[in-house]
């Protein structure tokens, strides 16, 4: 009888990892001077803040990295409930709201993203959910109604910030999460298929005179049509990315993130990257979002534990529709959305979410049996 042995964590994966963390700072420090200048008077501030989030965010993954993952499989019901609590003091009188979105709670003068950590909970219990009831999936009641559930609360929090960027991550999450465990298919394709048409609809009609989703389409189709309005911002956005060419202008030397991007340093920090870093630059930021998450499917194919299993794949499922719809947007194939690129783009709450969450991932990679 062979008897196998655990696999140390993943260095590919804390790799690539580190690498777009490195990656981040280089370019928050490069993109956000003119913006923390002109905002509060000093060009270093934002950079400061992201190196403490940074800090904080080691902590977390280091914490997620020695976890007992049985502790956290119990604690998650607690968790989730936490997160809900939080996402739902955005609608209190310490919710903050910021560009027409109401989005982040603000106490003492500290500023958090609760639909960040909702997003990170919401993972943690489904995959207990799943494990807890994996032979019952294929009912409808346990396997589609369930999914239905999870996805419309936690997912009907954050939308109604606005937010649906991260409602579509979180709900795409979901949905993969149940699909990779056994959910029976017919009803689940049924609804995404009915859901991409709603979405598109609801979301074009519901609008208002500051905020209006279709101008934000139009937009895309002809950027420069709109240049003085809602084109502008990816007008600018294109400007950076074609200037940059094959290598780039040099790090620091991006021309676009003198106000004319005004998310320079956040939303469409990857314009900057390929200003600066070029098509090579770009091309490598996306070549380690997909090392990632190769590694991280690699991982939750190879772990037995069935929460393990289930919660690498969410891990992976919801960084790479938060990188992809980032990246999407930047280069002008979905609408502006106002989604970060997971450890590269200013935002305390994302940066110690993703790098507790990979944490956890490099955890689970501990259990592969090899």
């Amino acid at each position: 009888m062979i008897k196998l042995k655990k696999a140390k964590s993943d260095k590919v994966l804390f790799i690539a990892t580190v690498v777009l963390i490195i990656i981040g700072v280089l370019m928050v420090f490069s993109a956000s001077g003119p913006y923390s200048s002109k905002t509060y008077n000093n060009p270093y501030r934002i950079i400061i803040k992201h190196m403490k989030s940074l800090l904080i965010g080691s902590v977390a993954m280091f914490i997620g990295y020695k976890v007992n993952i049985k502790i956290l499989k119990k604690i998650s019901p607690y968790l989730f409930l936490l997160t809900i609590i939080l996402c739902c003091l955005v609608y209190t009188p310490i919710g903050y709201e910021l560009n027409y979105a109401r989005r982040w709670i603000k106490v003492v003068g500290i500023t958090v993203m609760p639909s960040d950590y909702l997003k990170a909970g919401a993972i943690l219990y489904v995959a207990r959910y799943i494990e807890k009831n994996y032979k019952r999936l294929k009912t409808f009641r346990y396997g589609f109604v369930f999914m239905l559930i999870f996805i419309i609360v936690p997912g009907g929090l954050i939308y109604k910030q606005p937010d649906l960027s991260t409602t579509i991550a979180y709900a795409g999450t979901i949905v993969v999460m149940f699909l990779v465990s056994g959910i029976d298919l017919k009803p689940t394709i049924s609804l995404i298929l009915l859901s991409i048409p709603a979405i598109a609809i609801f979301s074009i009609k519901k609008s208002s005179s500051q905020y209006s989703r279709m101008s934000r389409v139009k937009a895309v189709l002809n950027p420069l049509k709109y240049f003085n309005d809602e084109g502008w911002q990816l007008s600018q956005s294109l400007f950076a990315i074609s200037t940059g060419s094959i290598l780039g202008l040099g790090i620091g030397k991006s021309r676009q993130k003198f106000l004319y991007l005004s998310e320079a340093h956040n939303d469409f920090i990857f314009a900057i990257i390929c200003e600066e870093m070029g098509f090579i630059g770009g091309t490598l930021v996306i070549g380690l979002f997909l090392t990632i998450i190769y590694r991280g499917m690699k991982i939750a194919f190879e772990v037995d534990d069935i929460y393990s299993k289930v919660l690498a794949v969410g891990i992976v499922t919801i960084t790479g529709l938060q990188a992809f719809i980032n990246i999407a947007t930047v280069l002008g194939l979905i609408p502006p959305t106002g989604i970060v690129l997971p450890f590269i783009s200013y935002g305390g709450s994302s940066l110690m979410v993703f790098m507790g969450l990979i944490g956890i991932l490099l955890n689970i990679s501990k259990q592969r049996n090899i």
